[in-house]
């Protein structure tokens, strides 16, 4: 039996979404900021792999944050099917940046829901979120996971790479990671942050943890901006294109100095909103995050732009304030979920 032309025209169409239904997941570049409160999150996709930095939530008594971050890796494996074995997303490398529970509270959910390859962390034995990353680590133990620690004295004047990165990059060659700073045995753990620097086809990252800029009485560690600064003054290892503020955009979590030497195009923080204020003293409005002198620094020595949009910043605890924001600076606490894709020909998008 002949088809009418018009009868070919449809079974082709019909074809082709058939084809479109069942063909594999286009694999991006993307970076992905969860919206985890006053807390860090952060999901880096790769063409072949995903890494996971830091599994925070915020103080709230109940499953918001562990509900939002497993949510969203749920919509993240639904998506990328490649990157799921036996019915588990798999995540290449988990890296906690320093063991504060605002980094490590939801650790475990993602330990034991996903197959994780390996695990690293400073090798930290002390800070408020030091439990959930005592049961990883002896999770990993029990399940064959490779767990690596990241002290300060193996960077090299051009950074770190370990095995965990050094795989990333085989399966990825256009992913490059290191690390630019290891753990010192800080009294404050926030200095202890292990520092991650990433060029994602052409696009470098900056992934900061919580360094701090400014002395602490209490702890006898040159902090770790002014330390990083140092370490590659007179190199160009520090200017890059996407800044991961530090600190939820702490008074002390950047610097004018650290800005002039990244030249970022796009700034992110990850913070709470304003208006979360119980229960306890674990949330932006009693830190006073993001803090306005921060954000206004950060917004002069970023050079890309965005819509104009109306924002909260806190010039102290308890005290909000307005501004404009035209600036390329995001904050989960804003713009909720921020993901910066980087695409063809070494150029960045936000949404």
């Amino acid at each position: 039996m002949r088809l009418s032309k018009r009868s070919t025209i449809i079974f082709v169409v019909f074809l082709f979404l058939r084809i479109q239904c069942n063909a594999a997941p286009v694999p991006k570049n993307q970076v992905h900021f969860i919206n985890v409160g006053q807390a860090e999150a952060i999901l880096l996709e790769f063409q072949h792999d995903a890494i996971l930095i830091d599994a925070g939530g915020e103080f709230t008594c109940d499953d918001r944050d562990r509900g939002r971050l497993l949510g969203y890796l749920k919509k993240f494996f639904e998506r990328r099917t490649d990157l799921v074995e036996d019915g588990k997303g798999k995540i290449h490398t988990i890296i906690i940046s320093h063991p504060h529970l605002d980094h490590t509270m939801l650790l475990m959910d993602v330990m034991q829901k996903y197959r994780v390859a390996n695990l690293v962390d400073g090798g930290n034995e002390l800070g408020s979120g030091i439990v959930p990353l005592w049961a990883a680590r002896y999770y990993a133990q029990t399940k064959a996971i490779n767990y690596n620690t990241v002290k300060d004295e193996a960077i090299t004047a051009t950074g770190l790479v370990n095995a965990a990165l050094q795989s990333v990059h085989d399966n990825n060659p256009d992913v490059t990671l290191k690390f630019l700073a290891g753990a010192r045995n800080c009294g404050n753990a926030n200095n202890d942050s292990l520092i991650l620097w990433a060029d994602i086809n052409g696009v470098k990252f900056l992934f900061t943890g919580d360094d701090e800029a400014l002395p602490d009485d209490h702890d006898p560690c040159v902090p770790e901006i002014p330390f990083i600064l140092n370490r590659f003054r007179n190199t160009s290892v520090l200017d890059v294109d996407v800044y991961k503020v530090g600190h939820h955009g702490s008074f002390n979590g950047t610097s004018a100095d650290l800005l002039q030497a990244m030249t970022p195009k796009v700034s992110v923080m990850s913070a709470g909103r304003f208006d979360q204020q119980e229960p306890g003293r674990f949330h932006a409005w009693q830190f006073g995050h993001p803090r306005d002198a921060a954000v206004q620094t950060i917004a002069a020595n970023t050079t890309n732009t965005r819509t104009p949009v109306s924002v909260k910043t806190m010039t102290g605890p308890a005290q909000p304030h307005t501004r404009v924001m035209k600036k390329a600076v995001y904050c989960t606490c804003w713009d909720n979920d921020v993901v910066v894709e980087v695409l063809t020909g070494g150029t960045i998008a936000v949404h």
